[in-house]
């Protein structure tokens, strides 16, 4: 019943804009004409000659199509969208009399996009995917990645965020093939877009920066500005107003757009509420005033061009046109019946409020259909959620216990090799020792001299692994000290260089959380050692808020997180160390361009 519907709807909507054109007359069309006025007069006289043919040739169907693309993009300009609409939905039909297709899909894009402004997204969706498919028989890629980020866009308007993004990727993984660093900006912005949605503000953040730096690198200021801005705007969501002032400054100082754009007008918003923020209210006074003033001329020149177009248009040809159909109508009418023309009005109007009555009553049921399966999804939504969250309450349970047992067992394991071998060790060196002092001769052996080092090596061996189960200084002089005695082990020539940074780290923490923290640390730098084969380590933890930040950076040879190979169980630890501690883990690497981790744990 649905799908059926949407197809009356279409007909009926198709019927009606037939209804209204049958009502006009005459057009015509010259591709230098680009003044509005001057295309309303060619539109008026073209109407006239066309209806005067008898035999239409291509040329004929081609110029009319081309004058009502062009006032339909004028239109447009002046966000006249109705006019517009039927204007392309008019160019769209002389076009398929040309059978110029590349032409007619142009124009079905923009008839997409009036869809998709109008909130029809199921009709926009459809219009797009046919696109998509011409575009894809046509190996056109740079088309296809513009169509799949417009279905991105479409996704984004109608609440999808996570359709969206699969979307914009599919859009970007296209663009890689050709390599268009313009095309790769726009996408990037739209990303950045996305992922502030789903409130991955930290991912946000980063993506604005890949396109500060690619703007940055084609000098392309236009995109360096919305860049900047977008990476303000951010900062300032994520309340460090020094930040968002210093980007949205700088915004400012490169924009190359209208004194009009509505862009401008953000800029001077956000720094406003920016400045306002940190009370600095001379700045913020003097930006709310800017962003004031160029608010009501926009809408003044929005509302002044309107008003004269709309002037031009209906004042100064309405009268002229209408009694030139008018009398056009007398003449092809002269042998008809009176009563006949009567019979007809009548039927032509009784049939469009018919129509109007079916396209009201079928919005109606449809807009209904579409309502209870929103509900539904929202149901079945929370339904689902509920589920989710008792599914992740036994994972953390069942994390918890795994957490505990294991360091139980570590601590017992520890122990024996201290208490027990460690002991036997030691009293195995004390008789060495001892055999030694009764003969001094005996220490020039090779043989003992083997043995007697074989034995400092595993008495150092079994002290270093009791040391990694149960770090001692953990307990005795907290994370920061057991952390820094854990770097200190990897000093030599044969390990890198670590830096490590930390910042008003708690002492305030549960055994488990510090525990679990300092596995995470040595797993971290265990990766980085043995598998990245880094040379600098750079370790920093401090605290945001109520949360720890732990970031851990290497220059070693970097891996592609989307295609590993197999999983080590050092990674598999430190996320479910993470998940335990209701954490976040975010990971940026490339192929021989290092490994950046950032993580962020609620400590309290």
């Amino acid at each position: 019943m649905h799908v059926c519907s949407e197809h009356m709807n279409k007909w009926i909507i198709s019927g009606i804009l037939t209804l209204f054109y049958l009502t006009t007359a005459g057009q015509s069309a010259v591709d230098s004409v680009s003044s509005y006025k001057e295309l309303n007069i060619l539109l008026q006289n073209a109407r006239k000659e066309y209806v005067s043919k008898e035999n239409k040739t291509v040329e004929d169907d081609r110029k009319m199509a081309t004058l009502y693309y062009k006032l339909a993009t004028r239109e447009e300009e002046i966000y006249n969208y109705k006019m517009a609409f039927e204007y392309y939905t008019s160019s769209l039909s002389y076009f398929k009399k040309t059978r110029d297709t590349a032409q007619v899909y142009e124009i079905q894009k923009r008839i997409a996009q009036r869809y998709k402004a109008a909130e029809m997204y199921e009709e926009a969706l459809e219009l797009y995917n046919e696109l998509l498919d011409y575009y894809k028989d046509k190996d056109d890629l740079t088309n296809q990645a513009y169509i799949l980020n417009d279905i991105a866009k479409v996704h984004r308007d109608r609440g999808a965020i996570d359709e969206e993004q699969v979307y914009i990727n599919n859009a970007i993984e296209i663009n890689n093939k050709i390599n268009d660093t313009t095309l790769l900006i726009t996408f990037i912005l739209d990303k950045v877009k996305n992922y502030e949605l789903l409130n991955e503000m930290d991912s946000a953040l980063l993506y604005a920066f890949k396109s500060f730096q690619l703007s940055n690198a084609i000098e392309d200021e236009t995109s360096l500005s919305k860049s900047l801005y977008l990476i303000g705007y951010l900062n300032k969501l994520k309340s460090d107003y020094d930040k968002a002032i210093k980007y949205l400054v700088k915004s400012e100082e490169i924009y190359q757009g209208s004194s009009l754009s509505r862009d401008r007008l953000a800029i001077y918003t956000q720094l406003a509420d920016s400045y306002s923020k940190v009370d600095d209210h001379e700045n913020a006074y003097k930006y709310s005033v800017m962003a004031s003033d160029l608010n009501n001329a926009i809408l003044k020149n929005d509302i002044d061009e309107a008003r004269d177009n709309a002037a031009i248009k209906y004042g100064t040809f309405q009268t002229k046109y209408e009694n030139e159909i008018l009398a056009k109508d007398i003449a092809n009418n002269a042998q008809r019946n009176i009563n006949q023309k009567r019979a007809l009005y009548i039927l032509t109007a009784g049939l469009t409020v018919l129509l109007l009555l079916i396209y009201y009553l079928v919005r109606f049921y449809t807009q209904k259909i579409r309502t209870e399966k929103i509900i539904n999804s929202q149901k079945e939504e929370i339904n689902n959620q509920k589920i989710r969250e008792l599914q992740d309450n036994i994972k953390i349970s069942s994390m918890q216990s795994m957490i505990e047992g294991q360091e139980i067992e570590r601590e017992r394991i520890a122990k024996d090799l201290h208490d027990s071998l460690g002991g036997l060790l030691s009293t195995i060196k004390l008789h060495f020792d001892s055999v030694k002092a009764k003969n001094g001769k005996i220490n020039k052996v090779a043989a003992y001299q083997n043995a007697n080092a074989l034995l400092d090596t595993a008495v150092d061996e079994v002290r270093s692994i009791s040391h990694n189960l149960q770090p001692g200084s953990l307990k005795k002089l907290g994370l920061v000290a057991a952390i820094r005695d854990l770097i200190n082990r990897f000093n030599g020539p044969n390990y890198p260089e670590i830096d490590f940074q930390h910042y008003r780290v708690p002492d305030d923490m549960d055994n488990i959380t510090k525990l679990s923290i300092y596995r995470i640390v040595q797993e971290l730098l265990h990766n980085a050692i043995k598998h990245a084969t880094a040379s600098e380590i750079l370790l920093q933890i401090n605290v945001e808020d109520d949360e720890l930040v732990i970031q851990c950076e290497d220059d070693g040879i970097g891996f592609d997180p989307n295609n590993l190979k197999r999983k080590g169980m050092g990674m598999e630890n430190i996320k479910s160390r993470i998940n335990y501690l209701k954490g976040s883990l975010s990971v940026d690497s490339k192929e021989g361009e290092g490994t950046s981790y950032l993580i962020h744990i609620k400590y309290k």
